[in-house]
């Protein structure tokens, strides 16, 4: 369960990093209001912020830090693959500790 939840919240992420792209938001000039993405993911905006990935320009408008969100998606790379190699050695110590 915490897996898939991990993987819906990665994909709402993705989707407000690319509205800021597409909207060109990625210096404070260019900042727009968290108004124009809805309120309806809050809480996921607000970890966005606390990243420093959204960086706040005054007055409820938010750019994107694209370096930050590079370096945030490169963790979450880094923590999966590392999740798939202890899995896949758990899996083969078992599989010859049984035989």
């Amino acid at each position: 369960m915490a897996g898939e939840e991990a993987i819906v919240i990665h994909v709402i992420e993705k989707k407000i990093i690319r509205k800021f792209q597409d909207q060109c938001a990625t210096d404070p000039k260019q900042a727009i209001s968290l108004e124009s993405l809805g309120h309806r993911h809050r809480r996921i905006i607000q970890h966005l912020i606390r990243r420093k990935i959204l960086v706040a320009a005054g007055q409820d408008r938010y750019y994107l830090d694209e370096e930050a969100a590079e370096r945030h998606f490169a963790r979450k790379r880094r923590l999966a693959f590392i999740m798939l190699i202890l899995v896949l050695i758990i899996f083969l110590s078992v599989t010859f500790l049984v035989k």
